[in-house]
């Protein structure tokens, strides 16, 4: 039997997507995500388009990862003409898109914390995910995209001052995520909502690369195995481990923010 769950649009596009899920006595044996195609990029429109409209055109469709279509358009165009990119102002780019990714990840993690009823823990992430996106205002230096983000490089520069605080605002961030995380991870009455809830396919599994909990459900033996060396670290046994995995969610944008001293 086949199921179709539709979904609201989320928050980096405006369209519904829909997963269709075919399940045979109680497994679920394969999944197929289904993008919506009422309302695509408008592709067209950016190709009749001057350069600055066109990324005008993609922060108002994808408003929440503007930044992240933006640089792609950019390089794309940058990759037509051969124009090379100044190291800084690429590191620039990228780290302004890694704030973008993770307050994209942050919002929808507190919407998930809002449905399970965890109303005070939603509340500390989005203040954390409206934290990091006033960060990346500040980067851009204007709110649209077009501000830090044009075929070749930058249109401007951001100063030492502006950098270091940038840096010491992430780390901010990440201290008060990692305490977040550890408060949710420690109610017990999450993962309590989590078990025996069904299973997955091997090859369902597999055919999305899961990891945890679900590749476990699944018996996916080749990333469950705990005495393993190369076993992922986002797997969390404890709270360095947890801190480990907060850690990478910034770890580029810091990279690329101390490589913005490199010659332009």
């Amino acid at each position: 039997m086949a199921y179709v769950l539709a979904f609201d649009p989320p928050l980096s596009g405006r369209a519904t997507t829909r997963l269709l899920a075919t399940v045979e006595a109680d497994v679920v044996v394969g999944v197929e995500y289904r993008a919506a195609t009422a309302e695509l990029l408008p592709t067209d429109r950016i190709r009749r388009v001057a350069v600055e409209q066109g990324l005008t055109l993609l922060s108002e469709h994808v408003p929440a990862t503007a930044w992240a279509y933006s640089l792609v358009y950019c390089q794309a165009l940058e990759a037509l003409l051969d124009l090379t990119v100044p190291p800084r102002a690429a590191y620039l780019r990228t780290a302004c898109c890694e704030l973008e990714r993770m307050a994209s990840h942050l919002a929808q993690v507190a919407a998930l914390l809002d449905l399970l009823g965890l109303g005070t823990f939603h509340e500390r992430l989005t203040a954390l995910d409206e934290r990091l996106r006033q960060l990346r205002a500040d980067l851009q230096g204007e709110e649209r995209p077009v501000a830090l983000c044009l075929p070749g490089g930058l249109p401007h520069d951001i100063d030492t001052a502006k950098h270091d605080g940038l840096l010491a605002a992430l780390a901010g961030v990440l201290r008060r995520l990692v305490v977040l995380a550890n408060a949710v991870i420690e109610q017990r009455a999450l993962p309590a909502r989590t078990v025996d809830v069904g299973t997955i396919s091997r090859s369902a599994a597999e055919q999305f690369l899961l990891r945890g909990p679900l590749a476990r459900a699944a018996v996916w033996g080749s990333i469950c195995d705990w005495t393993s060396h190369t076993r992922p670290t986002t797997v969390c046994r404890s709270r360095w481990g947890r801190r480990r995995a907060a850690m990478s969610m910034r770890g580029w944008c810091c990279c690329c923010l101390k490589r913005w001293r490199a010659p332009k």
